[in-house]
């Protein structure tokens, strides 16, 4: 503020002011007391002095307190903007946190969707092969059919074989044989 530790308070405009009316009154002093005016004149201009400083306090303290107003509305001001600041941040942390939630769910659902057409496609293949073991049981009956057919042709041959050879070697034997009947010599 001023130079002088004794200004109550007041601004540094305030101060000059008074110091100002101070030395107009001091003035006005020295000049009434060598003019030689009345006491009545003296009084008055005394009334005038304390008039005008007053005025210059009264002055020095409204424009003090339009000083503390304008002060106090910037900071209110100043306080609104970071308090406005800080609530924009947070909405935009907030959308922030948000889109990579959405994203972090997305990739879930994803992850999800690929586990479910892993699962179809493992079903698929495991039908795949309960078919084609099927496939498999059928070939595998087939080829023991075709086993036990060439076994039962086999059997089915030497039967005929030793049949035949039993029919021939009983031909052979009643062949020998000296027939009786008619022409028996």
């Amino acid at each position: 503020m001023g130079s002088s530790s004794k200004d109550f308070g007041l601004g540094e405009v305030t101060m000059k002011i008074v110091k100002i009316a101070l030395f107009i009154t001091g003035g006005i002093v020295c000049a009434s007391g060598y003019a030689q005016t009345s006491m009545q004149e003296q009084i008055n201009a005394m009334k005038t002095i304390q008039s005008e400083q007053q005025t210059a306090v009264a002055n020095a303290q409204a424009e003090k307190a339009r000083l503390q107003r304008q002060r106090e509305a910037a900071e209110r001001a100043r306080q609104s903007k970071l308090h406005a600041e800080a609530k924009a941040k947070q909405a935009q942390a907030h959308e922030e946190q948000m889109a990579d939630k959405k994203r972090d769910q997305a990739y879930e659902d994803q992850q999800r969707q690929l586990v479910l057409e892993s699962q179809r496609l493992d079903i698929e293949m495991k039908t795949a092969k309960i078919k084609r073991a099927d496939d498999y049981i059928d070939q595998d009956l087939a080829r023991e059919k075709a086993k036990t057919d060439v076994i039962q042709s086999d059997a089915d041959a030497k039967r005929n074989v030793s049949k035949g050879a039993e029919n021939m070697m009983t031909g052979v034997g009643e062949a020998s044989k000296p027939k009786k009947g008619f022409f028996s010599w």
